[in-house]
């Protein structure tokens, strides 16, 4: 045999062993959940302790991730760094969570973080005025983002918690907002990915405290990580930029209010993961003048009442009459690129803004109206009207729960049975506005 076969031969068996060793010996990334009671995993109404979502996440993930930290619950390789009741501060250095000493004992690459639920006591905002919950989670992100070993933290959106009436407290949305402002603004590490977990886990899947979810949001807040942490792991390195977002409409509606409609874009080999809507009143937004827009909230793409590859979303909040509203918006993914901006069509609103209707919750239990009656079928259930009886007959209340994706059904009839074009039949109408949380009186 010649040294060149020879050599050749060495060459082919030292690729297949490289390509063997390459299946065979897969990536292993390793993941530290950092948080509170949500990330022990308490079980709602009890003090007792489950894995939480860390449970659903690993099965999820597989044999690829490994959980590190000093803190396990229940099952042995579930591992984080948590503690219940524990508040941002906590984590800080200097506190009795300093996330330094576990950076450096485990030194996690991914970091998943989901805080701020104690803190709603706290003056949630804004982000750079010292001291405010908003502010000491800026400063715990970029405590992590300095670590050597962390090449992602995912920053969540933190789900809702309820007050004592079971209603969502405004201090979730209001810190929130300040998470998504300190992203945009660029005031935290460049390894931070935001994660939705508020639209990801509705406040009808709390258990009876109000704070923690029962298993099927355990279970959602783990498909919400998986998301993101398998589209950054499948693409490492992805500098593509996700698609422009095609716009469809901008108009003003009766409520009154702005309804703006879009495609949801795509990703080319990883997700989209982020909108950022911003507007300009009297002011035509563009490119240039962009950052300087007053930010719209939004969920995560594909959760704005999509409907044949569509989505939407309603403001009502600040807007007035006889002014021009510029809206645009872009998409990122979760490496953080961005796709151009796409700009809506100014709108002009109206001089004279339609009033909005009356919107109120009853528990019809009010001994002060004398002759208030209704059906036993109806009641109040977390802020929500609904009715127990589905049977047919006048004299019933109708509840028409698609309005949210049939905008022209402005009234419903009384009647368990909604009768289209029998308008001559007259009662009180009472609509579900599903994506507001409230009720209105349409007629």
């Amino acid at each position: 045999m010649s040294d060149r076969v020879f050599q050749s031969r060495k060459i082919i068996i030292f690729f297949i062993l490289v390509l063997l060793s390459r299946q065979l010996g897969a990536r292993t990334w390793t993941v530290m959940p950092v948080g509170n009671s949500l990330t022990a995993g308490i079980i709602p109404g009890t003090s007792g302790l489950g894995d939480g979502f860390r449970g659903y996440l690993k099965d999820q993930l597989g044999a690829d991730f490994t959980f590190v930290g000093g803190d396990v619950t229940i099952t042995a390789g579930l591992n984080g760094h948590f503690k219940t009741g524990a508040k941002i501060e906590s984590f800080l250095p200097g506190g009795d969570k300093d996330i330094m000493q576990a950076l450096n004992t485990y030194n996690p690459e991914i970091v998943l973080l989901h805080i701020g639920t104690n803190n709603t006591g706290d003056k949630q905002g804004p982000y750079t005025e010292k001291y405010t919950a908003s502010y000491n989670l800026r400063e715990l992100i970029n405590t992590i983002g300095k670590h050597q070993s962390v090449g992602y933290i995912l920053v969540s959106k933190i789900i809702s918690k309820l007050d004592a009436n079971k209603i969502p407290l405004q201090q979730i949305q209001e810190f929130n907002k300040e998470i998504e402002r300190m992203f945009f603004d660029n005031a935290i590490s460049a390894k931070a990915v935001l994660v939705d977990m508020n639209s990801a886990v509705s406040y009808l899947e709390l258990g009876i405290d109000g704070i923690h979810p029962v298993p099927s949001g355990y279970e959602r807040m783990a498909s919400e990580y998986t998301r993101v942490v398998q589209a950054i792991t499948n693409n490492p390195g992805d500098t593509t930029s996700p698609t422009a977002i095609t716009i469809v409409s901008a108009e003003v509606t009766d409520q009154p209010a702005i309804s703006l409609k879009w495609y949801t874009p795509t990703d080319q080999g990883g997700i989209v993961n982020l909108y950022e809507l911003r507007y300009l009143v009297d002011s035509q937004i563009n490119s240039a003048n962009f950052a300087a827009g007053t930010i719209i909230t939004l969920r995560r793409p594909g959760k704005n009442s999509p409907s044949s590859g569509q989505e939407r979303t309603t403001i009502t909040e600040g807007i007035l009459g006889g002014r021009t509203y510029s809206f645009a918006i872009r998409v990122y993914d979760q490496a953080n690129n961005k796709s151009s901006i796409s700009i809506f069509n100014p709108i002009m609103t109206p001089d004279e803004l339609p009033q909005p209707g009356i919107a109120f919750v009853d528990s019809f239990n009010n001994a002060d109206l004398r002759g208030w009656n209704y059906d036993p079928a109806y009641q109040v259930s977390n802020g929500r009207l609904s009715n127990s009886d589905a049977g047919s007959g006048w004299g019933k209340l109708a509840i028409l729960d698609t309005i949210k994706y049939t905008p022209s059904a402005e009234f419903v009839e009384v009647g368990a049975r909604y009768a289209p074009g029998n308008y001559n039949l007259g009662g009180l109408g009472l609509a579900m506005l599903l994506d507001t949380d409230d009720y209105r009186i349409a007629n």
